[in-house]
């Protein structure tokens, strides 16, 4: 990957409904989204940084992975 579009941190959404918020859904997530960023040499992260916001290069440069089916308007 090229370093201005390497991804740097992998998180995952949390859901908007109760529906596979489960414990072993949860974990199953975890696991796979650490996965995902072992592959990209990333950190895998369950809560924002230190330092993280939206609005700068940090959220620009991470994966987030949704805990449920999104529409487009919210992936947007």
């Amino acid at each position: 990957m090229a370093s201005s579009h390497q991804t740097r941190f992998v998180k995952i959404c949390p859901a908007q409904s109760g529906a596979m918020n489960n414990e072993h859904d949860r974990v199953a997530r975890a696991e796979l989204a650490r996965r995902i960023a072992r592959l990209g040499e990333a950190t895998f992260v369950e809560h924002d940084p230190p330092g993280f916001s939206a609005l700068d290069d940090s959220a620009q440069k991470t994966l987030f992975i949704p805990a449920s089916t999104i529409d487009l308007a919210m992936a947007r």
